[in-house]
């Protein structure tokens, strides 16, 4: 019986071994996928504190509408909020978002990805990229 003890020992250590490490490499790729995820977030998640997110994000949200003083920023408004009323002007925040190219539609829900340039009351979004997703106000709505 004792010459079996030594040999069952160093298989559950080694066991035990394996164990660690497999669970340690699925702790690893968890937390890679943490950080790298790409999930998109809605304009409301934003609100509390924009300059909290730092680096490339992608925000979901429809256009509400044009800066009269310039071309390239925009509005966008939180998608659930335009749903709930069907119009884009019953946002309760508005993300000042500068785009250099052709801008969407009003009442286009896109996902619009940037990073937050500025500070204070000069933050704002500025979108390398954005995808339509349709427009989602009623005929004739705004």
């Amino acid at each position: 019986m004792k010459k079996y003890i030594i040999p069952v020992i160093a298989i559950i250590m080694v066991g035990l071994a394996v164990l660690t490490f497999i669970y340690n490499h699925k702790q690893q790729d968890t937390n890679s996928s943490l950080t790298n995820s790409s999930k998109i977030l809605n304009v409301n998640d934003i609100q509390a504190d924009p300059s909290s997110f730092t680096g490339t994000i992608t925000i979901n949200g429809v256009m509400a509408g044009v800066s009269q003083t310039d071309s390239k920023l925009f509005g966008l408004v939180d998608t659930a909020e335009v749903k709930a009323c069907e119009s884009v002007g019953c946002g309760t925040f508005i993300l000042p978002t500068k785009y250099d190219g052709k801008l969407p539609q009003v009442g286009d829900e896109i996902n619009v990805t940037g990073s937050f340039v500025g500070s204070g009351n000069d933050l704002v979004f500025k979108a390398t990229t954005f995808k339509i997703l349709g427009n989602i106000l009623p005929k004739g709505g705004q």
